[in-house]
């Protein structure tokens, strides 16, 4: 069977504007779902298609129209309950791989806490027969910021971004698997949340775009990528930005609550994308296993991702 050629995403922001035009780059065919109006970032060359949310017809209306054969979801928490309505319009109309919006740690086996949302759809994904791509990257992409040490999600994973500090819950010694942006969804040429090396020409595709455009179907269905672009724990993260380490019961800020409990995770050991929640302990997929799916890429390190 030959590669996919057609996609719908499903979340335009962060790292979905990334693999929207990492898809186009690869010329597939990309539908947008929006909710309204087309953003004014909207990405040259894909096509756009109002729906409602609440409406299986809609929805499946506007895969069938485009001859959708992968639906990639980017949603963000506040999205992950239309996951499973938007997953049985898609096996209506047809299409043949769901990528659900996972994009952070494994979540495989999670039984308890925000992360066993994931894993709970993807065995509904399983219940309707519709097979999944599972792509795990990181507690917190890398990516560079204008200000301060440390950059996109890492400063919100700190708690950087409130205090100025590496806050920890734990002893700040477990593994954590780090990935940048535009190693999972690419660098795009629109998109404001990117960061273009001052070498690139072009446009060029993350490996999400890069597996769900060159791989078989067979390699792709049912299957999960463990990425990992840098490997740190936080005490090393405070050491490399020369940041003060404090040690807390409770992470700071408006995100404490979800921080805290990623903390928790990552003291468990399960920072690393290649962790096996009911082994409890890194599986024999490890963080990184499929990096080699994408052949002569060079992973970017924390390191590059800041220019230290």
């Amino acid at each position: 069977m030959t590669p996919y050629k057609s996609f719908a995403v499903a979340g335009a922001g962060k790292i979905g504007t990334f693999v929207i035009e990492a898809l186009l780059a690869q010329n597939a065919h990309v539908v947008v779902l929006t909710r309204g109006v087309t953003p004014k970032t909207f990405p040259t060359g894909a096509a756009a298609e109002v729906v409602d949310y609440a409406s299986r017809a809609s929805i499946a209306a506007a895969l069938t129209k485009h001859g959708v054969e992968v639906f990639v979801s980017t949603m963000g928490h506040g999205g992950f309950e239309a996951q499973a309505f938007i997953a049985v319009a898609a096996k209506e109309a047809g299409v043949r791989l769901f990528v659900p919006s996972e994009f952070g740690m494994s979540t495989v086996g999670v039984t308890e806490g925000v992360l066993a949302v994931k894993d709970a759809f993807a065995g509904h994904l399983k219940s309707i027969g519709l097979p999944s791509a599972r792509f795990f990257v990181s507690p917190a992409f890398m990516k560079k910021e204008q200000t301060g040490y440390f950059g996109g999600e890492a400063k919100w994973l700190t708690g950087y971004d409130v205090n100025g500090k590496v806050n920890i819950v734990g002893s700040g010694t477990k593994p954590i698997s780090f990935t940048a942006e535009e190693d999972i969804g690419g660098n795009g040429n629109t998109s404001l949340f990117c960061t273009i090396r001052p070498t690139l020409k072009r446009p060029y595709s993350g490996f999400l775009a890069y597996v769900l455009t060159s791989l078989e179907p067979s390699e792709l269905h049912d299957k999960r990528f463990r990425l990992q672009g840098d490997r740190k724990t936080f005490l090393q993260l405070a050491e490399l930005f020369k940041a003060e380490t404090v040690f807390v019961d409770t992470m700071p800020g408006p995100s404490s609550e979800y921080t805290t409990i990623l903390h928790k995770f990552i003291e468990r050991g399960m920072g690393s994308t290649g962790w096996d929640y009911a082994a409890g302990k890194e599986g024999e997929e490890a963080a990184g296993s499929t990096n080699q799916l994408w052949p002569g890429h060079q992973w970017k390190s924390i390191k590059e991702i800041h220019g230290l």
